[in-house]
């Protein structure tokens, strides 16, 4: 993938990108909800929104993108990652793996436990969601997937199995 060509990108000043980041949620579900400019700088501005961008041509335009949430609790934080989504003439380039891995990179950086994948992934439309993430260590668990990050909080072998299993909720 040529680096110049494909960015990612957390700006603060985005809303003018609205109807892009619309477009890519229509790409995953034809029901998604359009999202407001205010959603969408709060998005951003809480670091949850990850855009990558196509910054050729005279006009940039938003080719991917990611999101991220975080819950806090007494026992640690967790995330969940959704909507992860290229458009389909920039998909097959290497862009959904970047979003990922800048995703997982983020949650291992505010110390999650670990992390979960939204989606349900027993729906067919999901197939490369899933295929991606297990390529970065993603385990099944029911109708979603998780991964477990290797801190001082899972060191042992017992409580790396709890997570995978799911048990430490």
């Amino acid at each position: 993938m040529d680096d110049k060509r494909y960015y990612i990108d957390n700006e603060r000043e985005i809303g003018e990108w609205i109807d892009n980041i619309n477009a890519l949620l229509q790409e995953l579900s034809p029901n998604a909800k359009p999202i407001s400019k205010e959603y969408l700088r709060e998005s951003i501005k809480k670091g949850n929104l990850l855009i990558v961008r196509d910054v050729t041509g005279n006009k940039p335009c938003i080719v991917g993108m990611g999101y991220i949430s975080f819950s806090c609790q007494p026992s640690g934080i967790t995330a969940k990652i959704a909507d992860v989504v290229v458009l389909p003439s920039h998909r097959r380039k290497g862009l959904g793996k970047r979003i990922v891995k800048t995703l997982v990179e983020s949650a291992e950086e505010l110390g999650a436990e670990y992390i979960e994948l939204s989606d349900d992934i027993n729906n067919p439309s999901f197939a490369d969601a899933k295929r991606l993430c297990k390529r970065f260590g993603f385990k099944p668990i029911g109708n979603y997937m998780r991964y477990c990050f290797e801190n001082e909080k899972t060191q042992e072998s017992e409580k790396k199995q709890e997570c995978a299993a799911g048990k430490n909720e």
